[in-house]
């Protein structure tokens, strides 16, 4: 890859793709060998989210765990010297701004930052740039791009769309 000018930004792995109830030392092992692949591959990024959380639950049940995983996973990234991107996705704990805002502050490290995944947001209902943004921009270290469109044909509902079924 080195010869031919490539290079590796970042390990996109699914640790905290998972739901919050499973066993963690599973997903620890996985993220060990996260780590070894950013050494591998020089690159100091490890994407990470945020656990699913139990259909039909109450999703404020499951914070105080949500914060324990992360913070176990940055404090081992501090030692690493990796830097984990917690990005926003559907159907997890951080699917809107307010709570992620909430991890990111709660655990305060610059070892731990924001990847943006706007398309995420419009499946989870959020408007990115005015209902999320303005609560993570401080944690923010990039931005990833994909198509998603609000489908506003249906009373202003939310739904993946088109250019041909939505203009």
């Amino acid at each position: 890859m080195e010869q031919r000018g490539f290079h590796i930004h970042s390990i996109s792995s699914p640790i905290g793709k998972s739901y919050i109830t499973e066993d963690f030392t599973v997903h620890l092992k996985g993220f060990m060998r996260a780590i070894e692949l950013t050494k591998f591959f020089d690159t100091p990024f490890i994407r990470i989210f945020s656990f699913y959380i139990p259909k039909g639950e109450n999703i404020g049940k499951y914070r105080d765990e949500v914060i324990k995983r992360i913070e176990q996973l940055t404090r081992t990234a501090e030692r690493e010297g990796i830097i984990l991107m917690l990005e926003n996705e559907k159907d997890l704990y951080g699917n809107n701004g307010e709570r992620l805002r909430d991890i990111l502050q709660t655990i305060n490290s610059p070892h731990l930052r924001f990847a943006l995944d706007p398309a995420n947001f419009v499946q989870s209902m959020v408007l990115p740039m005015t209902d999320a943004f303005p609560e993570v921009e401080p944690y923010l270290a990039w931005v990833q791009i994909k198509d998603a469109l609000i489908n506003s044909r249906s009373g202003g509902g939310w739904g993946w769309g088109s250019k041909e079924t939505d203009s």
